[in-house]
Formats: C-alpha cells, structure tokens, sequence
C-alpha cells in the first residue's frame, strides 16, 4: 500500500471511530441519565470550575485526586467551550480518534508494517470501553491518549532514529 493510500485508509478508522464515539455519546445524553455527574465525574468538574472561577473556593482547596491534570484539562475545555458537561465530552471524543490515529501510527512504525497499524487502530477505534470511558468525565480519555502519543512517540525515534 502506498503512504498516500495508508493516509486515506487511516482517515476512514478515524472517521468510523469519530461516528461510533458520537453515537455512543448522543444515547448517553438522551438517556435519562443525561449530563448527570456521579462521584469522581461530580468532583473533576466542581474542580475545574473552582480553577475557572466559577465556583466559590472552599477555602485550601486542592485536588483531592492523583489525577491532577484531569481537572485543568476540563477547565481549558470549558473555558473555550463553555463549563457543560457534554463539551468537555466531545472534547474526549475527539481525544480518543486522535489516540486511534496514533495508535495506528505507533503500531506501523514500531512493527514495520501498515497492515499491523491500520489493525491496531480499527481495534482501538472500536473498542467498546474505550468508547465507554470517552463518554464519560473520567480520566482514561486523557490517560490513553497519552500513553498513545508517547507510544507512537517511541514508533517515530525507532524509524527515523531520532527524536521528532
């Protein structure tokens, strides 16, 4: 397969990834559940709307979890966006095509074969908890993509035998 027809096989993953993470996103936000946030999902966005402003200090505040840069990664989402829910998960949506697209170019890159990266980012592309964990205000979103990245990061030094 040429690189150009790699390109274009990658796009249509993506793009396959891009429409299963909406769908699975547009039945969570019609259900009755909705944007409702539970738990870990409740504390990262109170979080982030503290670092925005938009929610008074409790005074010492600071983020109870290991996850630091969850909470500042909503807060730069809902400060473009807009502080909803369902902005910040779209956002992870469109995070979790990029880890596929990567994932597809770490797999090339690091076993010398296109076929093996556009397998790899058809698998991710449509795995069902990674679908899940996008549609969710958790932190796995973040986390894999990245992993990724510094997977596919690895991928690149081993072709071009250095960094970049």
């Amino acid at each position: 397969m040429s690189p150009a027809g790699w390109r274009r096989a990658l796009a249509a993953v993506a793009l396959v990834a891009l429409a299963a993470r909406l769908a699975h996103l547009v039945s969570v936000l019609r259900s009755p559940l909705g944007a409702t946030l539970v738990q870990d999902a409740r504390l990262y966005h109170d979080a982030a709307l503290r670092i925005l402003g938009l929610l008074p200090s409790r005074g010492g505040d600071a983020i109870p979890f290991n996850n630091l840069g969850y909470p500042y990664l909503l807060a730069a989402v809902y400060g473009v966006a807009g502080a909803r829910p369902e902005y910040a998960l779209v956002a992870q949506a469109v995070l979790g095509v990029l880890g596929v697209v990567l994932l597809g170019c770490a797999a090339r890159d690091l076993l010398g074969s296109p076929a093996a990266g556009l397998a790899a980012a058809a698998l991710y592309g449509l795995a069902q908890t990674a679908i899940f964990y996008d549609g969710l205000l958790l932190t796995p979103a973040a986390t894999n993509v990245a992993l990724i990245a510094a997977t596919a990061a690895m991928g690149r030094y081993r072709v071009r035998g250095r960094p970049g």
